[in-house]
């Protein structure tokens, strides 16, 4: 039984949960480039404080990313792109749609 779970599980790890941070980040800063076509300059405060920990976000975890690279398969880096995309678009899309209900 221990055998059947470890691969989902280092799959959860290894490709879901860096795609989640990531997509999450991405999502965020189209999220607030929208606020910012849309409200103009009002929103420069806001995009300044979230810049700096999401740059630093990024940087741990791209970091981490190119670590796990040694060990991992050739298309790692394909299905983390594959997800990280997914998973932006799916924040993004799920913002617009609470907006407009």
């Amino acid at each position: 039984m221990r055998g059947a779970l470890e691969l989902p599980l280092a799959m959860f790890m290894l490709v879901i949960v860096p795609s989640a941070l990531i997509g999450s980040l991405l999502s965020s800063w189209l999220l607030m480039m929208m606020a910012l076509a849309r409200y103009g300059r009002a929103t420069l405060p806001g995009i300044l404080a979230f810049s700096p920990p999401a740059a630093l976000s990024a940087f741990l975890i791209l970091k981490a990313l190119q670590h796990i690279a040694c060990f991992a398969p050739q298309g790692y880096f394909l299905i983390i792109l594959i997800f990280t995309t997914l998973m932006a678009f799916n924040g993004c899309i799920k913002q617009e749609v609470g907006r407009m209900l």
